[in-house]
């Protein structure tokens, strides 16, 4: 289902979008398409909130090793670039 593509896709740095295609048949009832489309509702709103949290994780300084106490020394020590 969507759920493993979409996780796949984004372990490998892809953006997924999600699509619905509709259809007519016994089976495609319109309780059917709007199952799905909150489905994919859920897995986009779940997609957005994990990306926001990887943001605000890369902005903390004990994320970036280029913040770490450690690499400011370094960045201190070393000559400027010309």
């Amino acid at each position: 289902g969507w759920r493993k593509t979409v996780r796949i896709a984004t372990e490998a740095g892809l953006e997924p979008i999600l699509n619905i295609i509709y259809s007519v048949s016994p089976k495609h009832t319109d309780a059917y398409f709007v199952e799905r489309a909150r489905q994919a509702a859920t897995l986009v709103e779940r997609l957005a909130k994990a990306r926001t949290e990887e943001e605000k994780a890369s902005r903390s300084p004990v994320a970036s090793p280029w913040q770490s106490p450690r690499s400011q020394r370094w960045a201190k020590a070393r000559p400027p670039a010309c």
